[in-house]
């Protein structure tokens, strides 16, 4: 019974990161559409990756703040201010949840 569960729960996450490496492979990054989707996937790979790990709120809390600092890094405007101010929001946020 427990391996049918936990090969239920690497399914999902198995899915999605296949499915990020195949995008990853197959289009070049020619169109803002071609990156909108390239983050999209690796947000819900990252995110169905971390939930093996972690509960939901952690899941979806450490995917943003890295596809927000990705975002920062491509447009070239990562410094150590912006990284600082992410990890504060991070740190604030685990904070708030932990609280509840």
């Amino acid at each position: 019974m427990r391996k049918t569960v936990r090969r239920k729960k690497l399914f999902l996450p198995l899915i999605s990161l296949t499915l990020f490496l195949g995008y990853m492979i197959s289009f070049p990054p020619d169109n803002i559409y071609y990156f909108a989707v390239f983050y999209l996937f690796l947000f819900l790979s990252l995110w169905q990756i971390l939930r093996i790990f972690y509960d939901n709120k952690k899941s979806l809390i450490y995917p943003v703040i890295i596809i927000v600092f990705l975002l920062l890094r491509q447009n070239k405007i990562d410094n150590i201010l912006n990284l600082l101010l992410l990890l504060g929001i991070l740190v604030s946020i685990e904070v708030y949840f932990r609280m509840n």
